[in-house]
């Protein structure tokens, strides 16, 4: 269900950390079409474009 994503989401915030999108993102076994173009998207915010 997530919850060890969200565990760590909170720990790294805890530290100090800014995280993409305000979150992480979990993908299972292969990404779907979908999670590829939200994950270009997010590579995109990473890299200022």
């Amino acid at each position: 269900d997530g919850e060890w994503m969200r565990s760590w989401q909170e720990r790294v915030k805890a530290a100090g950390a800014n995280l993409l999108g305000d979150e992480g993102y979990i993908v299972n076994e292969a990404p779907s079409d979908d999670d590829i173009a939200k994950l270009k998207a997010l590579g995109k915010e990473l890299v200022g474009a």
